[in-house]
C-alpha cells in the first residue's frame, strides 16, 4: 500500500505541474491579447498591466491580468461605464 501512496503522491505533483504550466500559458496568451484590445491614449492604461502567474505545485492555480490601479485609477470607471467608448489602438484608437 505505501508503493501506491508513493505513486499516486508522485502522479498528483505531475498533474498539478501541468496545469500550472497551461494556466501559465493560457495567461501569457490573455496578456498579449489583451493588450491589443486595451484602449491607448497616453499608454497609461496599457503600462499598469498586472500580470499574475500560478504558483509552483499550487492546487488550484490561477494566473490574471489586469489593468489599472495606481497607474491609471480612471479604468475602473472606464470599465464600468459602457456609455464611454475608446477604441482599442487594433480598432484605430490613438497610438
Amino acid at each position: 500500500m505505501g508503493q501506491l501512496k508513493k505513486a499516486l503522491a508522485a502522479s498528483n505533483l505531475v498533474v498539478m505541474e501541468g496545469a500550472r504550466e497551461a494556466i501559465t500559458d493560457m495567461t501569457t496568451v490573455l496578456a498579449r491579447k489583451s493588450n491589443e484590445l486595451v484602449p491607448f491614449d497616453t499608454g497609461n492604461l496599457a503600462r499598469s498591466i498586472v500580470i499574475k502567474y500560478p504558483t509552483v505545485l499550487s492546487d488550484k492555480p490561477e494566473g490574471s491580468v489586469a489593468y489599472g490601479g495606481a497607474g491609471a485609477p480612471y479604468a475602473v470607471v472606464q470599465h464600468e461605464d459602457t456609455s464611454l467608448s475608446h477604441p482599442p489602438k487594433s480598432k484605430g484608437g490613438s497610438q
